[in-house]
């Protein structure tokens, strides 16, 4: 029965626990965006975009890009393609990111 127990408290905080942790990892990520570490940034901005918030998204994207990073680039195209930032779609722009990130990644466009 104390096995029981302890298994159902571990069971219930799980989720808050992981929801913690989750929370902290975040706050932890940020602040090395904020520092200046742009795979942080890239990370950030893929966090707000599976949230729907592409505004946010497209600021993290950019600071990243702004240091070359490939993937921030690219997502950068795909927002300014759609127009998910609430801006009007802009082939343009979306062209001129998307041959910014293939060139930092190396890859032929």
């Amino acid at each position: 029965m104390r096995k029981f127990s302890i298994a159902l408290v571990l069971l219930l905080l799980f989720p808050v626990l992981v929801t913690a942790a989750s929370s902290s990892d975040s706050a932890a990520l940020v602040e090395r965006a904020e520092a200046g570490d742009a795979e942080a940034a890239y990370l950030v901005g893929r966090q707000f975009r599976e949230a729907k918030d592409f505004r946010s998204a497209e600021k993290w994207f950019e600071k990243a890009a702004e240091k070359g990073h490939h993937k921030a680039q690219v997502s950068l195209a795909s927002i300014a393609l759609e127009g998910a930032s609430g801006r009007k779609p802009n082939p343009v722009e979306a062209y001129t990111w998307l041959l910014l990130g293939a060139e930092a990644s190396g890859e032929v466009a």
